[in-house]
């Protein structure tokens, strides 16, 4: 249960962003506009809209990109805040770096950057944090794969990231979904000895606690909590935006409507989960237990040539 004396959170949904793991975010332009439409009607004021990828050799839908010229397409309220994802890695190891993929803020519908990085990237990706602030928008870094970290761990990501300046949260990411309650709480509890701004998470439903952990990390300071309608997302998904919107009226002075989220969940979305069935299952919890990224799983139960006993077979070898 959230602590009704906990100061109101952000809920950011991102959806098109994680979802598209399952369809190459390739999604209906009616679905787009359609989700659009219902999240302003909810109140939910922050979404992540898709990724922006440098160019790709191989086909990927239009939110795997999140060009300003598509967004500009799109009727969007001034009232909902659009964040797009970029993956660290992506701009290390790339020469066209952070000005090939956006312009000035005042020319694009984009209002925030999230920066997906591994704690080994973030010396890296210091530079590239500056340079976005300096087109001025609104920093967030993701610390991927957050499980298992010691308290040094976090105080040295945090100090990297304090130094450089220019960024507003900080989120942790349970990208194995293998956190519990406890781990989370202990998580919170140190990194908020040492960053004072907001803190968010991101949690996956491997072991069926993402719903528990969000709210284990909001009772431990997270001011911004991801979701995603019917919990659609790489792997065995996410916290639903339902579920957890159900959950924050009911405990928070937050005046989000539920509604138009149902309608969205009970119809355009349960259509694309009776097609690719996301969801938690015994090999994601498997591949949680024993540090397998859900990838590796999703790719396996995706592809025909593997029976029920290869998939097993192959987490017994990869968890070696």
């Amino acid at each position: 249960m959230i602590n009704k004396n906990k100061k109101s959170i952000k809920l950011l949904d991102c959806t098109l962003r994680d979802g598209g793991y399952y369809n190459n975010w390739d999604f209906d332009n009616y679905l787009i506009k359609k989700y659009i439409k219902e999240i302003e009607k909810s109140n939910i004021k922050d979404i992540e809209i898709g990724f922006r990828f440098f160019d790709q050799n191989y086909f990927l839908g239009a939110l795997a990109y999140s060009t300003d010229e598509f967004l500009n397409k799109l009727k969007i309220s001034k009232k909902i805040n659009i964040c797009v994802m970029v993956n660290s890695s992506d701009i290390i190891n790339n020469k066209k770096k952070i000005k090939y993929l956006f312009s000035q803020k005042k020319n694009s519908k984009v209002s925030t950057i999230r920066f997906a990085s591994h704690f080994r990237e973030l010396k890296f990706i210091v530079p590239y944090l500056k340079q976005a602030k300096k087109l001025n928008y609104k920093i967030i870094v993701n610390l991927m794969q957050s499980n298992d970290r010691s308290e040094t761990e976090i105080k040295e990501a945090i100090l990297i990231l304090q130094k450089a300046g220019c960024v507003s949260v900080i989120y942790f990411a349970d990208s194995l979904g293998k956190m519990t309650p406890k781990e989370i709480a202990k998580l919170f509890t140190s990194a908020k000895k040492y960053w004072k701004k907001d803190l968010g998470i991101h949690t996956h439903d491997n072991k069926g606690l993402a719903l528990q952990n969000t709210i284990e990390a909001i009772n431990n300071g997270a001011k911004w909590v991801d979701a995603t309608i019917l919990g659609m997302g790489r792997g065995a998904g996410n916290v639903q935006t339902e579920i957890l919107l159900a959950e924050l009226i009911s405990k928070q002075n937050i005046k989000y409507k539920l509604e138009p989220i149902y309608r969205l969940s009970e119809d355009l979305f349960l259509d694309l989960k009776n097609k690719y069935k996301w969801g938690k299952s015994l090999n994601y919890y498997l591949a949680a237990e024993n540090n397998i990224h859900p990838t590796y799983i999703q790719t396996l139960e995706n592809d025909t040539r593997y029976s029920k006993q290869n998939i097993y077979d192959a987490i017994n070898f990869l968890k070696k």
